[in-house]
């Protein structure tokens, strides 16, 4: 169904924001700890505190997961009937008031139309 698909997209989603934030947060604290050494060794202390209790604000890259739309209904109404179908052989050639005067030919259905018949008179 569609609702288990999008669930399942979703979980894959999911687990793949969850690691590009940790990537993020880890690179933030990376740049953080290299920063320790680039500092005088009586900010050193401060520093690395600093970036122990670092917290990476990672918001940008949440995602917002929607709830799926309602599926909608499809009229097939006008594509119903296929070529060399009865109904359509009455609706385009046979309800014709020129229909009796008109010569026969065969109607031939498409190959993929399993449905309709071979060969039809028109």
């Amino acid at each position: 169904s569609q609702l288990a698909m999008q669930e399942e997209v979703h979980a894959g989603v999911r687990v793949t924001e969850a690691g590009r934030k940790a990537q993020i947060a880890a690179a933030e604290h990376i740049r953080c700890f290299l920063g320790v050494f680039e500092a005088s060794e009586q900010e050193q202390p401060q520093k690395l505190d600093n970036c122990t209790r670092l917290s990476p604000n990672t918001s940008a890259f949440e995602i917002i997961y929607h709830e799926p739309l309602p599926a909608l209904t499809c009229d097939t109404e006008l594509v119903a009937v296929y070529p060399c179908d009865a109904q359509w052989l009455t609706d385009r050639y046979v309800s014709k008031a020129w229909y009796a005067q008109a010569p026969p030919t065969e109607c031939t259905a498409c190959e993929h139309m399993t449905s309709a018949p071979a060969s039809t008179p028109v």
